[in-house]
């Protein structure tokens, strides 16, 4: 695993009270502050994290947006089940990719 991407980012974050969205963007943050310095790498990255908090609550988020079919930025989409049955749910995103 590359050094900016370590997940135990969002486990702190996590512990320390944030919700699991919350502690998704915070690492999601920290790989681009480690970044700084080169942003032309950073945009190769194609990152998303996950995070599952004990009460049930659940977030994924990602680095950059995807396109959508009216060419609107979205969220990483995930499969979920609750328990009341599988869906797909809409995450979020960090950064919005423009075209190049």
């Amino acid at each position: 695993m590359h050094q900016g991407q370590r997940p135990h980012v969002v486990v702190e974050a996590m512990r320390r009270g944030a919700s699991p969205d919350e502690a998704c963007r915070e690492a999601l943050q920290r790989v681009v502050r480690n970044y700084q310095r080169d942003p032309e790498l950073l945009r190769r990255f194609e990152l998303t994290f996950y995070a599952l908090a004990i009460t049930g609550e659940q977030a994924a988020v990602s680095l950059w947006s995807r396109v959508g079919t009216q060419g609107e930025p979205l969220g990483v989409e995930y499969a979920l089940d609750d328990g009341a049955g599988a869906r797909l749910v809409r995450g979020g995103y960090l950064r919005e990719r423009l075209p190049a």
